[in-house]
């Protein structure tokens, strides 16, 4: 019998308390099984993990986590639309905060990301703000010269436009748990990225359809 493939799990929120038996309002709701949980993508045969880093404080404990298990983990560096508005009031001393957290991490830190836009959390970031710091962190990318993981969700065309004008600045990157339309599909490949499908891309029959058009690749 064939040996499987190893696999690499490209988007996992590992720093989120919830591992720990933390709910989302700070109170207790299990047993730390953090432990367990390393125990079953081992199991299951995933032989390398990319944390998100979702703001600047997620992404330096991604690091933290990375380090206690080297060329296991790795992680992103970047800032979620729906957390953009910790840019302000200096945007570039906090760009700069990231820049140095990709700097001195090589091979741990293997992207900038997650980000992008997110029009379904304006609640937690206004739009104009998540544009323009979308726009401001293809500079982590371009001088880095990582790839990056994009987010994008109910933002229309918005999303796909900024990329484009930006697509000169890196190199490569992953559209995480795709949502879009037929159109972004189409001009997020011919941009030559790919895309990334989690249970968020298989909620309506529509969805389901759609993606069967995304080429598969092999090594």
């Amino acid at each position: 019998m064939p040996r499987p493939v190893p696999l690499i799990d490209i988007a996992v929120n590992l720093t989120d308390r919830v591992f720990h038996g933390i709910g989302r309002r700070g109170q207790a709701v299990h047993a730390d099984d953090f432990n367990e949980v390393v125990q079953r993508w081992r199991a299951h045969n995933i032989a390398k993990l990319i944390t998100t880093g979702t703001h600047l404080k997620s992404c330096v404990e991604s690091i933290e986590l990375a380090s206690q298990y080297p060329n296991e983990l790795f992680c992103t560096v970047g800032v979620h639309p729906s957390h953009c508005s910790e840019f302000l009031p200096d945007p570039h001393t906090h760009l700069s905060s990231l820049l140095a957290l990709i700097s001195t991490q090589p091979g741990v830190v293997v992207a900038v990301g997650e980000v992008g836009l997110d029009y379904a959390e304006l609640g937690e970031c206004p739009k104009e703000v998540q544009q323009q710091f979308f726009e401001l962190q293809f500079q982590l990318a371009e001088t880095s010269g990582l790839p990056m993981l994009f987010h994008s969700r109910d933002c229309g065309l918005d999303f796909v436009d900024t990329v484009a004008k930006h697509r000169h600045r890196f190199s490569t990157g992953v559209v995480h748990s795709f949502t879009g339309s037929e159109e972004e599909l189409h001009r997020i490949l011919g941009m030559g990225l790919s895309v990334s499908l989690s249970g968020a891309s298989l909620r309506t029959p529509a969805q389901v359809a759609l993606i069967q058009h995304i080429p598969m690749y092999s090594a």
